[in-house]
Parts: structure tokens; sequence; C-alpha cells
């Protein structure tokens, strides 16, 4: 990613950032490796949405966050 200066208009991934998992949750899921790594991610991209789904449910967090499980969204 250093490449692209971390500049892209979407991020997809399974899982969520660790702070966004703390709003999710309520402090009730627990932080992991890959959880840690999104928040780096998260901390120095610019983006303008990133998607993921690993909670089963939809909404949207924060504006640029969205949790997609029985939606579909068209990026392209």
């Amino acid at each position: 990613m250093e490449g692209i200066h971390y500049e892209m208009d979407y991020v997809i991934t399974h899982c969520a950032p660790s702070s966004i998992v703390d709003i999710l949750g309520n402090g009730g899921y627990v932080h992991d490796h890959l959880t840690d790594f999104l928040e780096e991610v998260k901390e120095r991209a610019k983006f303008h949405y990133w998607l993921f789904g690993h909670y089963h449910d939809n909404k949207i967090i924060d504006d640029r966050f969205v949790l997609l499980w029985e939606q579909m969204v068209q990026v392209v």
C-alpha cells in the first residue's frame, strides 16, 4: 500500500478495525491481530467508504464504515 500512499475509494474487508469493533460490540468483542492491523490501516488510509460484514448486521457507523450482512451494494 505504500505505492498508493494509502489513498483509495473503498476498503473491503471481512472484519472491522478495532475502534469500530468497540462501537459494534460495546466492549463485548475482543481485539485480535487482524482488527489491530485494520486499525493501523484506518489511521493511515484516506478512503471514502470501508465495507465489512463479519458482525451479521446492517448499519452505517461514523458515515464511512458500512456493515453489510443481508444487503448488496454496487461499488463500481
